[in-house]
């Protein structure tokens, strides 16, 4: 293999590691959102919860069920109830770029001078793809570091509403892994 080659391959790992990060770290806000369902409400077990949670298909639904409970369990004018309802507006954003980017038609090309990615439109006629005609590294590492921008987000407000760290005990444990092992999409694999 050529230098160039090599270099080549590199460079199409980082992108691809970048997708693959991006995907993984949403999957940790949908958690997120789980965790403050369930803080919500502390009287749900952890199954109670979860089959109450999961009826819900799509991430967007479940986020909707969590405003309607914030909603109805402070004010609705309260810091909390507007907080949730920005943070819900936040992931409903981010999810649209993390579903351009995990779902993107990425087409590589060889030149002259090494490697070039170029998104294309995709195939739904009346939808282009946000990340389309635009730098392919560039606006990954964007929505990755907007997925660590909202988990932070999503965790001070789970702290916020769940006093001195009093969180339900059976997801104490899973979420103090989540918290502890932070996820970094962008840094070579």
């Amino acid at each position: 293999m050529s230098e160039n080659s090599a270099g080549e391959t590199e460079v199409l790992r980082h992108v691809l590691h970048l997708i693959g990060g991006i995907a993984i770290s949403y999957s940790r806000i949908e958690r997120y959102w789980f965790f403050i369902f369930k803080s919500l409400l502390p009287s749900l077990t952890d199954s109670q919860a979860k089959a109450i949670f999961h009826q819900f298909d799509s991430s967007a639904a479940q986020r909707s069920l969590v405003v309607a409970v914030a909603q109805a369990t402070y004010k609705l004018r309260s810091p909390e109830a507007i907080r949730i309802g920005q943070l819900n507006a936040l992931s409903q954003d981010v999810a649209g770029s993390r579903n351009a980017a995990i779902h993107m038609q990425l087409n590589v090309f060889m030149t002259k001078g090494g490697i070039e990615f170029e998104v294309g439109e995709g195939s739904h006629p009346t939808k282009k793809n946000r990340l389309a005609g635009k730098e392919v590294e560039s606006q990954l590492l964007s929505v990755a570091s907007t997925i660590r921008t909202l988990e932070d987000h999503l965790g001070k407000f789970l702290r916020s509403i769940s006093p001195a760290g009093q969180y339900p005990p059976d997801l104490r444990e899973e979420l103090i892994q989540l918290e502890f092992q932070p996820l970094t999409v962008g840094a070579t694999p």
